[in-house]
Formats: structure tokens, sequence, C-alpha cells
């Protein structure tokens, strides 16, 4: 029986540089990567959750370097840093110095959030030292991943600041040109069209939300397995449910059809790969039991869970295929609030029971009396939640304390009561340690936790406060900044949200894109116009040229244009149409604020 083709879209899981054919939209993103890596032998790619990092790195940058044709990089070493973050480093140095030609490597580090999610802080310092230690070799390039959320947290390391200050790639939503062509052009590789109107139609349903993308994937996964004569109607898409249905439905789909039995495990199975504020974290294959596997390779299979290989280990390790899953499915939300107590003991005998792993079983680093108790009635009542190196933690813990309790009772009266005592001081001591230890490290994750919800509050209420006040994007040439300044800081003092590219394009963003973008979510577009501007060569030809060829994309009410006369000079012809204020002139700034407020409040009553 043949085998079906492969689809062109990966759903959940990320392109690679196996299904680069079928990778578009980010041509764009791609080279300018690629040549800020080039430069600079160091690349942060930041952007949020879901919106394609990997994929870019995956699919579009290692493939261009590896043809490139000055073979800039060699090897290309992968390196996830993971909960051993050290180990993971020594082993990707190991894999480049055994490598035929190791004089120029390139070490990827995918999801490099981790370093703040995964380890305490004694092990992440240690683990930057080492990477920038690495990185200070010129011959030695650096590709990182960030989610934005954790940007604050990397630039709190200077020398990393400095780095992503000089280079990086901030990886926004798709344009709409570039998201149709994702849409569009895997299918027609494969054979398949799409009615007319219809990818403008997903389009619109995606918007900008990054969130949007991995659903995206699946709608479109969905549409193409089912296709019939080669074409995808609009009926066929209204029918999968949109781009917002597909995920839970599939998720619903695999919950219900399990067994009673099997959903309790999945269950406990899919509670494992989530840390308490519900990131993904990564499990041993050979740390769960046989029952556990069984549904480990069905939901492979069905593209919810991912196994791949360690770097820094060697070993398969099972996690999450996506985020989304974790955001977006409404069952996966309420069995992380009802956890969310498990998760937190659990991953403080997790972290010791790594520690305990990784410093040889060493007897001295097992659970004493604080922790111990809590992990004897873990054990007792959820130990099927656990994985087998957690399960033999607190066994080995629970076998040593009963062992020192047989030891004391034996001794006790024989001669060895000093000897005693210092060793229940000692003892003592050390569980006073391990308590203070774990306390700490419980504070810090919920200190970490609590940040991030508060992030977002704030994020959240900057948007909405964003909407009650227009946007403002100012054009002038560059010689006129010293007059434009004070006018963008008497704009935001005003309340409004003024945009000038000296004070708020971030670093390694492209230029003209970025101007573009800006241009359109704005309400009011002013153009600065002086003497100097008159008489700059090129200013026609660049910052105004491009602002005006936005301009005129956007439907006529969206966007205002008003040229603004820092001094007395001629209105360039291309304005001329437009009243001018002049801000030089005594109230004119009060009247251009009222003129603003006034055609802005109109324009949200037709919203």
């Amino acid at each position: 029986m043949p085998q079906p083709e492969p689809s062109p879209y990966p759903g959940l899981a990320p392109y690679s540089e196996a299904t680069r054919a079928t990778f578009f939209g980010r041509e764009e993103d791609v080279s300018r990567a690629v040549d800020r890596l080039v430069q600079n032998r160091f690349l942060a790619v930041i952007g949020p959750s879901g919106i394609g990092k990997t994929s870019l790195i995956q699919a579009g940058i290692i493939p261009a370097l590896r043809t490139h044709p000055d073979n800039i990089f060699d090897p290309i070493v992968p390196c996830r840093l993971g909960h051993d973050p050290l180990s993971a480093l020594a082993n990707a140095r190991s894999l480049i110095l055994a490598h035929p030609n190791h004089e120029h490597p390139l070490l990827v580090l995918d999801q490099f959030e981790e370093v703040y999610t995964l380890v305490g802080e004694v092990d992440r310092q240690n683990a930057l030292r080492e990477l920038l230690l690495q990185a200070r070799n010129q011959r030695v390039g650096v590709l990182l991943a960030l989610r934005s959320d954790f940007f604050n947290r990397l630039i709190e390391t200077p020398e990393l600041a400095r780095k992503v200050e000089l280079s990086s790639l901030l990886l926004g939503p798709l344009s709409r040109s570039d998201l149709l062509r994702a849409i569009v052009e895997p299918a027609r590789l494969s054979g398949v069209l799409l009615e007319d109107g219809l990818a403008e139609r997903i389009t619109a349903d995606a918007g900008e939300d990054p969130a949007a993308l991995p659903l995206l994937q699946i709608a479109m996964r969905g549409l193409v397995d089912g296709v019939r004569d080669r074409v995808i109607t609009l009926g066929d898409y209204e029918r999968l449910g949109s781009t917002q249905g597909p995920l839970s439905q599939m998720l619903e789909r695999i919950w219900s059809s399990a067994e009673e039995s099997d959903r309790q495990r999945i269950r406990s199975l899919l509670i494992r790969l989530v840390t308490p504020n519900g990131m993904r974290r990564a499990v041993r294959l050979d740390e769960l039991s046989e029952d556990d596997r069984q549904q480990v390779h069905r939901l492979v299979n069905e593209r919810v869970l991912t196994m791949h290989s360690d770097p820094a280990t060697q070993q398969t390790v099972v996690e999450i295929t996506h985020e989304a899953i974790v955001r977006l499915w409404p069952r996966y939300a309420e069995w992380l609030n009802e956890e969310r107590d498990f998760l937190n003991l659990r991953d403080r005998i997790s972290d010791a029971a790594r520690l305990w792993e990784r410093e040889k079983r060493d007897s001295s680093y097992l659970l004493s009396s604080g922790l111990l108790s809590h992990a004897k009635e873990l054990l007792k009542n959820r130990g099927a939640d656990l994985t087998l190196l957690e399960r033999s933690f607190v066994e080995q813990s629970m076998r040593a304390s009963d062992q020192f309790s047989a030891w004391k009772t034996l001794t006790r009266g024989l001669g060895f009561a000093r000897m005693e005592k210092e060793l229940m001081e000692r003892q003592e001591r050390r569980t006073k340690l391990q308590d203070s230890l774990s306390s700490l490290e419980s504070q810090l994750r919920e200190l970490e936790a609590r940040k991030a919800a508060l992030g977002k509050q704030l994020d959240q209420q900057k948007q909405e406060n964003d909407a009650l006040t227009p946007k403002i994007f100012l054009s002038y040439a560059s010689e006129d900044f010293p007059q434009v300044k004070p006018f963008y800081e008497k704009l935001k003092e005003s309340g409004l949200q003024p945009w000038l590219d000296r004070e708020d394009l971030l670093p390694g963003v492209d230029w003209d894109r970025e101007i573009v973008r800006q241009i359109k979510q704005s309400h009011f577009v002013l153009f600065c116009i002086s003497k100097r501007s008159r008489t700059k060569r090129g200013y026609i030809q660049k910052e105004l040229r491009t602002a005006l060829e936005a301009f005129q994309e956007i439907p006529s009410g969206e966007t205002f244009l008003i040229p603004v006369r820092l001094e007395e000079c001629p209105v360039p012809n291309e304005l001329s149409k437009y009243q001018y204020a002049d801000i030089f002139r005594t109230g004119e700034f009060e009247k251009l604020l009222k003129s603003m407020f006034v055609q802005w409040a109109q324009s949200q009553q037709h919203v």
C-alpha cells in the first residue's frame, strides 16, 4: 500500500532543514539574519512565543549558511541548554573539537530562555560565564533564539546586552504579503490550489497575533489532508472552523478517543511536561514507565509530543511540541490551575534529584527531614506522577533516613553519645541548609512567575491605554533632530503616542521595513519641514518618499497627514495639497493638538 505524501505544512512542529523547501514568507528575515551573523559572528533572534524563531533558524538561517559561498561556519552545532546547561555547553565544545574542520564553528542555542526557567541562579551564572568565554573567541559564532518576554533577563548580563545591541533580529508577525506566500506556496508545491479569495480570508482571520501562526499551520494541514479534486474551497475552510478551531478540536478528539485508564495516564504525562508557570519541560524517555512510553508514542504520532536527542547527554527526551498546546487548550489550563501546588513541590524534588544524579548519587545530596516528609507524602499519593529518577531519589532518601534512625537506636548507650550528638547537629545543619535552599529556589520561582504575570498585566494595560490615544509618526531630516526632539517630548507630555526613529527604533531592526510598519499603524503622519530639509540632497527621495508611499496604501480616513513647519520655509510640492501647521509660532502647537484630537475622535466613531 503506497504511503501518503507528507503534508507541506508541519502543524505544531517547527520547520526543519528537511522541510525547508516548503518554508515561505521569511526570506527577507533570513537574508538580514545571515548578513548580521556573518558580519558580527553573533545574532540573537528575539520574538514572542509561536512567532517561528525555531523554524527561521532550522529551515532558513542554517540552510542559508550551509550554502553560503564563503562557507563561513563549520561545523554548525545545535545546543539545548535544558536542565544542565554546563554539561550541554561542554558537550557542544566536544562535538566542535571532534569535527575534522573546527576552525570556525557556530553554536546554535535555541530556546535560550531555558537558562532562566529550568535552572537555579548558581548554574545559570556558571552557564552564562561559560557561554561568554566561548563567545569571546573570535572564531566562534553564536546564534541564539529567545522569547521576547525574557529579554529583560538577558540584558541583565552586561556583556550579552552589548552583543544583542550590536546584532539582533526582532522577529515580528509576517506581513500580509508574506503570510499569503506562507499559505499559498506550500500547497501549490503539493499540487493543491486555493479557491479565489480563500487565502485572503485566511490571512484576515489570522491577523497579527503571533499565536495565530501555529494555528494557521494546523488549519492548513487539515485542509490539505482532506482536500478533494486538488482544490480547497471556502466551504472546506468554514467546515474546519477557520484558524481558531482545529487545535482544540484535535486535542479534544485525542482525549475523547482514549480509554478512561489511558486518559489518566495522558493527564499525568502532560502535567509532568510543564513547569508551574506553564512552560515546556523536557523529560528523558528512560525516566518514564513502559505504560507512559506507550502514551508517548501515541501522542508523538498525533504530533502533540516530540522526541529528540538531547545534545548534552545523547539521551532521548520527550517534550510538548508547541507551547500553543499549553496556552490554548482550555482543559490543559484547568489542569495547571488544579496542580499548581503539586508542580511546585515536584520541581523542588526534581531539582534535588538531578543534582543528586549529577554528583554520581552521592548520599550527602539525599533529602533530609524537612523536604523529605513532604516527598514521602508525594510518593505515597502521587508516585505515578513522578519520573523514575524522582521516585528512586525519594526512595533512596527514605532508606538513608531509616538507616540513620536505626543506627542511632543501636548505638544509644554504647558510648557513642558524643559522636551521635555531633552527627545529629551536622544533620540538623544540613537539613536547615537544604530547607533554606529549597525555600529560596521556591521563592525565586514564585517571584519569577509573579514578575512574568505583572509584566503581562503591564503590557495589557499599556495596550488598553494606547488604544485610547492616537499614534503619531514623525518624519524629519536628520539635521532637524535638535528641533524635532523637543516637539516629540511635548507630544508625549500631552498624552499622545509619538514615534521617532532615534528614540524608538530598536537595535538590529531594518529601518525601511519598520518605517513602513509604523506609518501604517499610526493615526497621524507629521512631516517636519525646515529650510535644511528642503535643500537636503536625498531627503525627498528617501525619508519623505518612503513615508508617502506607505501613506498612500492606507485606506482614506484611517490616517491623517499633516505637514509641520519648524521655521518659515516653502512646503515641498508633494505636500502642498495638505494644510500645514507652524509649530514655531505661538499657540500653533495647541491648535495642532486640538485638531488631531478632534480628527482622531471623529475617526474612532466609525471604527
